[in-house]
């Protein structure tokens, strides 16, 4: 693990494993935390794209996590706005991820999860 090389002890690295969307990971970390590890810190690690999300639905089970964004297109994004308005395949996947992440945004909201 990235953690371990980092520094960090194996017995401090917890992974909630058995969600299946962000707000069961928020609401299964929660748990987690309350019931082994109580008044710890954690840090939530995500894309930058999915960190609004994430971390609103975290706020809203009144776990306040450092947060840690990863961004794996930050390196081959092109600065030039024309180069988004021809298709090609690696500006179909960003705009297929962003919104992806506008509409996920919108339905948590209209459902209480943030």
């Amino acid at each position: 693990l990235f953690l371990e090389k980092m520094g960090i002890p194996p017995e401090d690295i917890i992974i909630e494993s058995e969600s299946l969307n962000t707000r069961e990971n928020a609401t299964l970390t929660k748990k987690i935390i309350d019931e082994g590890y109580p008044n710890s810190s954690c840090l939530l690690i995500t894309s930058a794209f999915h960190m609004k999300r994430a971390k609103k639905c975290f706020e809203k089970v009144d776990l306040n996590c450092d947060t840690f964004s990863t961004a794996p297109f930050s390196a081959r994004l092109n600065r030039q706005v024309y180069y988004y308005c021809f298709p090609n395949g690696s500006v179909l996947e960003g705009w297929q991820i962003l919104i992806k992440e506008w509409v996920g945004y919108v339905m948590y909201k209209m459902v209480g999860y943030i």
